[in-house]
């Protein structure tokens, strides 16, 4: 359990308001270049379902959090973007896990892994050791 707080903290440290707000920045500026405006829309409410997820998770908000982040995933996955969709999984499965629903977070964390290792994303290295760590 405590080095799942300690990788918390990690998470939690690298989700910081100046980060947030540099990889908002960034992924609007990347869907603004090659999406539509109801498309950007639509991802720029993902995104803010995501983050204002994570920041409940932070605050042991957790069925706010699972609301809001399923709420990015539906969008994501409506919009056809597997590689955000695979990210809101993730932080989906660091819910559960956090709340001890190890069965759930193995399968959010799994649906994020496939896709990630199929398009050979780094990211799937740090799902590949959470998913180890369940087994445990």
């Amino acid at each position: 359990m405590s080095s799942n707080m300690d990788w918390l903290s990690k998470v939690e440290s690298m989700v910081s308001n100046v980060y947030k707000n540099d990889m908002f920045n960034y992924l609007k500026a990347v869907i603004y270049n090659t999406d539509n405006k109801d498309l950007i829309e639509k991802k720029e409410k993902a995104f803010n379902a995501l983050f204002i997820g994570i920041e409940a998770m932070n605050q042991n908000n957790y069925d706010k959090a699972i609301n809001l982040v399923q709420n990015s995933i539906d969008i994501f996955k409506e919009t056809q973007d597997q590689l955000r969709q695979s990210f809101s999984e993730f932080f989906m499965g660091q819910i559960y896990q956090t709340k001890e629903e190890f069965e759930k977070a193995k399968e959010y964390y799994k649906r994020s892994y496939q896709y990630l290792k199929e398009q050979k994303n780094n990211f799937a290295l740090t799902i590949e050791e959470k998913l180890k760590e369940l087994e445990k």
